[in-house]
């Protein structure tokens, strides 16, 4: 019969036990296990590991990339480059990258990245699958800029755009066109605060010039047109339709002596009937001709 012997036993666990502790952590001078810090997520220690750098690598549509490569195509940080490429109108030209640099992910600009265009605009901000989205500034050949949101590929919602010589809007914008409300300042100290549409003064609005001229009321296509109402520094007020930026229709000019005449205009001018009022208050009738008056009634 074997003799059971306690103290080899006791040795061999000891022995295991140790194995097996320090295969998961560190056993310091005392005998205690110190539990190793724990590793970091697998899918992302795969994701690093697997991704490369690769240089001057020439990709499908003829551009050239250096950056890094995952899965056999451009994901990480990389600047792919276009050879210069001929476009039929601006329009084309304006969508022709030759340069972008920044993040990828499955080989498309995703993340912060920025790009210059064949006509020469830039971009620097987000992107999602290939498309300018999320904040981000572009500045096109002629120095404006655009400042603001983007979805897919074009600023909506609030933004900014603001020219070399001074000139700048705030407010509203859909499909990269000032529509909405909005305020456009001009670099002479004009101001034009209302609604606009497909990038021209549209709707309701009062412009105030930098000699403190106002005018209130309805626009068309950067015109006064409709209802509005017109004010001049020293006084002087009309107050009716309009046509084409002229006074034109049924309307009353009031002077600051108290003369008023209420009637027609053709053009920007008195003309037909209409009753006009003296400084003195007395009231009559008579028709005008192009400005001028022609008869009393």
């Amino acid at each position: 019969m074997l003799e059971f012997d306690r103290n080899k036993m006791f040795n061999l666990l000891m022995e295991i036990a140790s194995k097996t502790y320090k295969s998961n952590g560190v056993v310091n001078n005392a005998g205690d296990v110190a539990v190793s810090q724990p590793r970091k997520s697998v899918i992302k220690a795969s994701n690093d590991s697997d991704r490369s750098t690769k240089t001057n690598v020439t990709l499908h549509d003829g551009s050239e990339y250096t950056g890094q490569w995952l899965n056999g195509e451009p994901d990480g940080s990389g600047t792919r480059t276009w050879p210069q490429r001929e476009a039929d109108s601006e329009v084309k030209a304006s969508k022709y990258l030759i340069m972008y640099e920044g993040e990828l992910q499955c080989g498309r600009a995703h993340g912060s990245g920025k790009c210059k265009y064949a006509n020469g605009d830039t971009y620097d901000g987000n992107w999602e699958n290939d498309e300018k989205h999320g904040a981000g500034e572009q500045i096109n050949k002629k120095g404006v800029q655009m400042r603001g949101n983007w979805t897919n590929g074009h600023l909506q919602g609030k933004g900014t755009e603001k020219w070399p010589n001074g000139d700048q809007y705030e407010g509203d914008f859909a499909l990269s066109k000032k529509h909405g409300d909005g305020i456009f300042r001009f670099n002479d100290g004009s101001c034009y605060t209302g609604e606009f549409k497909e990038n021209a003064i549209n709707g309701y609005g009062k412009y105030v010039w930098s000699d403190n001229r106002q005018y209130e009321g309805y626009f068309k296509d950067n015109k006064m047109e409709g209802i509005g109402k017109y004010t001049w520094p020293k006084g002087e007020t009309y107050e009716g339709e309009y046509q084409n930026d002229k006074r034109h229709g049924k309307g009353k000019f009031i002077w600051p002596d108290g003369r008023v005449y209420d009637g027609y205009f053709q053009d920007g001018k008195k003309h037909g009937e209409a009753e006009y009022t003296d400084k003195n208050g007395e009231k009559k009738k008579g028709v005008w001709d192009q400005g001028k008056h022609s008869e009393w009634l």
